[in-house]
């Protein structure tokens, strides 16, 4: 497919798109103020062109003004305002390190991590999803991977690199604020070569929890590690029981049908609250879980707020003992 034709169709899905270098990854057109201009901070208000992912546009006009002036560029998309998250998986750079993400502690790696995609399976295991990871995709020239999401409806990501910004080593996010190169982009290794019937699929629950806990969703800031016997962890670190009882109640609100989020809602808090009760789970953290998964099925932050307290303080007159799980 000819890299017009991949622009106008992914143009035709709302995805907001612009013209990338030929064989590369920077935008074609240069820099609309560059030198002295007097205009830091323009983001397309001049009316020029040359502005990144800023001139992006769903314009069929404007997308094939562009390619008659750059017939080779490749095509580049701006994630934010095409309502994408895509997790950029990288293939190993150098060795691997002896850690891999921000909350590994003393963990220790698995062997079949080394590169991004090893990395983000680990973690959707460590979550109690494993294989939770099918969605659109395109695999990059030199053997990387774009996993396409489509974005919370209520919520706004943003991009980040790396351990300290991103996922994990060799996993960035790319959202509000960054861009890919598309597919049927060509590079000298060779083409961004797209999946074939997959749809784009919504953020896992465990996923977008590690958003936030990367400070990828500005509206909803990282929960402070829980206090579990003097030491520090979060939920991630929490035990296997803990971390499924908090997969499975987080799951349960989002399976919820309309009209019966409230209410399944307030179960899950009551059932967390039992074992915030209990001693074994941080009142913040459970908070924090239910909150992102009430606003990830569509409830307000006041209503989901208001049930979550009360379902917690139901649950809290009912202590669960590590007994009840198994």
């Amino acid at each position: 497919m000819k890299p017009l034709e991949s622009a106008l169709r992914m143009a035709s899905r709302g995805w907001f798109v612009f013209p990338v270098e030929p064989g590369g990854k920077r935008p074609a057109i240069r820099a609309a103020h560059a030198g002295s201009d007097g205009r830091a901070g323009c983001r397309g208000e001049c009316g020029r062109d040359g502005h990144g992912l800023h001139d992006a546009t769903t314009s069929p006009e404007r997308i094939r003004s562009w390619w008659a002036s750059y017939p080779r560029a490749n095509v580049g998309v701006s994630c934010g305002p095409s309502k994408v998250v895509v997790i950029d998986l990288d293939t190993a750079k150098g060795e691997r390190p002896a850690t891999v993400l921000a909350d590994q502690g003393d963990e220790q790696t698995p062997d079949d991590v080394l590169d991004g995609v090893g990395v983000l399976r680990w973690l959707s295991r460590r979550h109690g999803r494993p294989g939770d990871l099918a969605t659109a995709h395109v695999w990059t020239p030199t053997g990387g991977l774009h996993l396409y999401f489509a974005a919370p409806p209520t919520l706004e990501v943003t991009s980040g690199a790396g351990i300290s910004g991103g996922l994990g080593w060799q996993v960035d996010v790319r959202a509000h604020g960054g861009y890919v190169v598309g597919a049927w982009s060509q590079r000298p290794e060779g083409l961004y070569r797209p999946s074939r019937g997959l749809g784009v699929a919504q953020v896992p629950p465990w996923l977008l929890d590690r958003l936030v806990f990367a400070g990828r969703v500005p509206s909803m800031p990282p929960p402070r590690p829980a206090k579990r016997g003097g030491a520090q962890a979060n939920v991630a670190q929490l035990p296997a029981y803990l971390r499924s009882a908090i997969a499975g109640e987080v799951q349960s609100v989002l399976d919820a049908v309309e009209g019966e989020r409230n209410h399944t809602l307030n179960r899950a808090a009551f059932k967390l609250g039992q074992l915030v009760a209990a001693h074994q789970l941080d009142e913040e953290t459970a908070t924090q879980a239910l909150s992102i998964a009430a606003a990830t099925a569509g409830l307000s932050e006041g209503e989901a707020a208001s049930t979550i307290r009360s379902g917690m303080n139901a649950g809290a007159r009912h202590p669960r003992t590590t007994g009840a799980l198994t």
